[in-house]
């Protein structure tokens, strides 16, 4: 069980799952002479929005967060959140960000609310990005 006072093997497992998440959500390549990239500004609000929705979806899915009470749920929801946002993998996301995606997906991930959406934003565009 992810217990937000443990700070053992267990909640480390859960974040990196998170972020893992978030990073394959984040996958698509850029071809080479494409348009620019995002800014790195864009970047990491998108991708703390991935991380962020990663998070809720990984603790909704989760039978053991399921069965706590809701002040237990917000407060795990909180933590998790935290701990995803600073774990230096959270760096790298934003900078594969930067070298994957255009301005054209930027308001598709931004206005995402479910995983899926996200994986539909970050599939290439029309075109063959």
């Amino acid at each position: 069980m992810f217990d937000p006072g443990h700070k053992g093997p267990m909640r480390h497992v859960l974040v990196l799952s998170i972020l893992i998440g978030a990073g394959a959500s984040l996958g698509q390549a850029r071809d080479a002479g494409k348009p620019p990239p995002l800014s790195a500004d864009a970047c990491a609000k998108i991708v703390e929005h991935v991380v962020l929705v990663t998070v809720a979806a990984t603790l909704a899915d989760d039978p053991e967060v399921k069965k706590m009470s809701a002040k237990a749920r917000e407060l795990t929801e909180k933590l998790a959140k935290q701990e995803a946002l600073a774990d230096p993998k959270f760096e790298e996301l934003k900078r594969h960000c930067v070298a994957t995606y255009e301005k054209q997906h930027e308001t598709c991930l931004l206005q995402a609310k479910t995983t899926k959406e996200i994986d539909a934003c970050a599939a290439p565009l029309p075109g063959g990005r």
